[in-house]
């Protein structure tokens, strides 16, 4: 094979890459159902709404354990955009290194 070759058909599967992506994260286009963009979009009673369909929908899960699973996630998801909705997402780290160590107080 050519080098051309091999290049162009790296852009391509690149390109096929990307599009899937942006298909499965609904970016261009309506959100998809459950998708973190969609959950994000929810009023406070929707997703209250919906987060209760799917609190049902795992406590009927009719000994199917992958069904449980997946719901599990998705009700976590929901949990997990509800936080960061209520409390901001803003990394924790670690505490700012005074001259007199990390644990002490800075106001001298």
């Amino acid at each position: 094979m050519k080098p051309k070759q091999i290049f162009g058909g790296l852009i391509g599967v690149v390109g096929i890459g990307y599009a899937a992506y942006r298909l499965a994260n609904g970016e261009g286009m309506e959100p998809m159902k459950y998708s973190n963009r969609w959950i994000k979009a929810l009023s406070d009673k929707d997703w209250e709404k919906e987060r209760e369909i799917i609190r049902k929908q795992t406590d009927n899960y009719d000994g199917d354990w992958k069904k449980a699973v997946r719901l599990e996630k998705l009700l976590y998801r929901f949990d997990e955009i509800m936080s960061d909705r209520q409390w901001g997402n803003e990394p924790e780290g670690f505490p700012k290194h005074s001259k007199h160590g990390w644990y002490l107080p800075s106001d001298d």
